[in-house]
């Protein structure tokens, strides 16, 4: 009886001096405060450093499912908010799991980065890019020019109304059948007045409001408002 009470005491000792020890080297590690900002397009993550030496033995790669691995080259903690991070974690959607001597971020969507290394103080900042048509707030108004008496350009007896309707329903079909959301302003050869279709748009208020026409001239224009470029009218100009 008295060697099982001394073995279990024994045992008891180790467990605490184990969990002393994993605390003291977990005090040891050395911080690095994150930030986390949300803007219309990517998120940004920053990450503040004590020194620079660490900030240049650390590294960025974007894995596959959505997934940025921040690795050093020794051992580190996260903090948030004067919090220190445990190794599952989720701050603004985002998915932080520890794994050796990195995080993985987890960003839902995510398409692109951008990684910056600062100075004064030593940050790292990295901007993650989201795909805002997989993220469901993306949406798109397909405006059918013309229609009803107003038939637009006539050519051999075919009116511009026609063939801008049959093309913005092949459009919306190709947008619905990749999850993307979208509304046309008429569906049928009626009379849609300017005033009605500006209506449409502010109550819809969707992140491209995309009117059809046919030009005479044997080219494609793309006028596009404000002069203000975000990344998808730059891909779409740059298509154009």
């Amino acid at each position: 009886m008295i060697y099982k009470k001394s073995v279990f005491f024994i045992i008891c000792i180790c467990i605490y001096i184990f969990q002393i020890s994993t605390a003291f080297a977990q005090e040891e590690l050395p911080k690095i405060k994150l930030k986390i900002g949300k803007h219309e397009e990517f998120y940004r993550l920053v990450f503040v450093f004590n020194n620079t030496e660490i900030l240049q033995s650390t590294s960025v790669n974007i894995l596959k499912d959505n997934k940025i691995k921040v690795s050093s080259s020794e051992d580190f903690q996260i903090e948030y908010k004067d919090k220190v991070l445990s190794d599952n974690e989720k701050l603004h959607g985002i998915g932080i799991k520890k794994f050796d001597k990195s995080f993985i971020f987890e960003i839902p969507s995510l398409s692109d980065i951008k990684v910056y290394k600062l100075n004064s103080p030593p940050r790292l900042v990295i901007d993650a890019y989201v795909n805002e048509m997989l993220n469901g707030k993306f949406s798109v108004l397909i405006d059918p020019g013309h229609g009803g008496r107003d038939k637009g350009l006539i050519n051999n007896n075919v009116s511009e109304k026609d063939i801008v309707l049959y093309l913005s329903k092949e459009i919306s079909l190709k947008l619905a059948q990749n999850g993307i959301k979208n509304i046309l302003t008429r569906v049928s050869d009626e009379e849609v007045s300017l005033k009605k279709r500006i209506e449409i748009a502010n109550n819809q208020n969707p992140s491209i409001f995309l009117s059809i026409h046919i030009s005479q001239e044997n080219l494609f224009r793309l006028y596009h408002f404000p002069n203000e470029k975000t990344q998808i009218t730059k891909k779409l100009i740059s298509k154009s």
